[in-house]
């Protein structure tokens, strides 16, 4: 699962369908158009961020397999538990998409939630629409959130966060 566009969350998809030609990668309808957009810049970024140049310069950026459009939620078997993908907005990217888990009560939010640094804007975050994604989250009935980066949390966190993008929405500053 693709929660968004950035090197460090889908840069691998070629790789596992080199190992799992039959794997199912899923992702953000809009991802594909967003990787044409961004897949370089984030080649660079990967780099700046001090993954080897020459391992980046080998990564193939590959799209996924199966896309999830916004607003409508995809059920998937997972080994006999349900998993549910959803797009609930744009914030941290245009292409964010969540996992739900709800026979454990988790829920995988991508960067949407960070536990380990504070939200990350780029150019290609909605600022302004992040707040309105987060409280769709909110909404949600798990309890565990899985962040992008770092430990799980709960929903008070994610309701910190929601205060942090809200108060930033006009003037955001990039956290990392």
């Amino acid at each position: 699962m693709n929660t968004h566009g950035h090197f460090d969350h889908c840069y691998g998809n070629a790789e596992v369908l080199r190992r799992f030609p039959d794997a199912d990668v899923w992702g953000h309808a809009g991802l594909p158009a967003y990787l044409a957009r961004w897949g370089e810049e984030g080649r660079a970024d990967a780099v700046r961020f001090g993954m080897p140049e020459r391992d980046m310069a080998a990564v193939r950026i590959v799209a996924p397999t199966h896309l999830v459009d916004a607003g409508r939620e995809v059920r998937l078997d997972i080994g006999g538990a349900e998993a549910l993908l959803y797009a609930p907005g744009r914030g941290h990217t245009g292409c964010d998409v969540v996992v739900r888990v709800p026979e454990a009560g988790v829920l995988l939010a991508g960067d949407l939630v960070e536990e380990s640094a504070p939200p990350s804007y780029g150019p290609d975050s909605f600022p302004a629409e992040w707040p309105g994604t987060l409280a769709h989250l909110l909404e949600l009935p798990e309890s565990v959130v899985v962040p992008g980066h770092g430990e799980p949390v709960d929903r008070e966190f994610v309701l910190g966060q929601w205060e942090y993008v809200k108060a930033r929405r006009a003037d955001p500053v990039d956290g990392g």
